[in-house]
């Protein structure tokens, strides 16, 4: 029986301790790591295309460039004569382009209209179109006769970021025969769905002979295309 009443008195006496204990405060939840700031986040995405191994674009805002690059170092570079931030309308009434754009990164880049290449047609019987550099009176074509180029084009890329490049001059070479896609009427035909709306648009003007290069030059399939400041 005493052993009983001890047991007891033991037990009410660690649960007079148990409720007299304060309870633990729950511990805050860490704070999440801070975002990285705009210039860091564009030094880790150049440094993840330098390893690549494909080609992706640089546009230099401040030096007005537009660069090819591949494994980290320009293969070719294409000075612009202006550049500006135009503000697309819709029925003609101006709206605001969607979010910051430079620092950072625009992917999925690609010509519009689409680069083509005329190949050489070679005719059995037709010396003429044979193409034998070795003799003189044969010439094969060059890249520039092969390659029509439009007066204007349009850089686009995912979200409806485009950059609008308008050659100055005559442009070297066969000549493409577009529509201008930077016509008064293109925003109205975006609004209806007919052509594709541009959420931010970049204005550019360059020299003929370096818009020409770069329509020729701009390597195939869709690229990330880094904005500088």
């Amino acid at each position: 029986m005493k052993k009983l009443m001890m047991f007891v008195l033991l037990l009410a006496l660690s649960l007079l301790a148990l409720a007299g204990k304060p309870k633990a405060k729950p511990q805050p939840a860490p704070a999440p790591p801070p975002p990285p700031a705009p210039g860091e986040r564009l030094a880790d995405e150049r440094g993840r295309l330098a390893l690549s191994n494909q080609f992706y674009l640089e546009l230099a805002v401040g030096a007005r460039e537009i660069r090819i690059c591949h494994s980290g170092v320009a293969v070719a570079t294409y000075k612009l004569d202006s550049l500006a931030l135009a503000y697309p309308r819709v029925f003609w009434v101006a709206r605001q382009h969607a979010g910051p754009w430079i620092d950072d990164v625009w992917f999925n880049a690609h010509l519009d209209p689409p680069k083509v290449v005329q190949r050489v047609r070679i005719i059995p019987g037709d010396a003429s179109t044979i193409p034998t550099p070795d003799k003189a009176d044969v010439i094969p074509p060059t890249l520039e006769e092969l390659t029509p180029v439009p007066p204007v084009f349009v850089i686009r890329c995912d979200g409806g970021r485009a950059i609008h490049l308008h050659l100055e001059g005559i442009v070297p070479g066969a000549v493409m025969k577009v529509t201008d896609p930077h016509s008064r009427w293109h925003d109205f035909l975006a609004a209806l769905k007919f052509r594709q709306r541009d959420a931010l648009r970049l204005t550019a003007t360059i020299p003929s002979a370096e818009g020409a290069a770069l329509f020729r030059s701009f390597p195939d399939g869709n690229l990330d295309l880094l904005v500088l400041p």
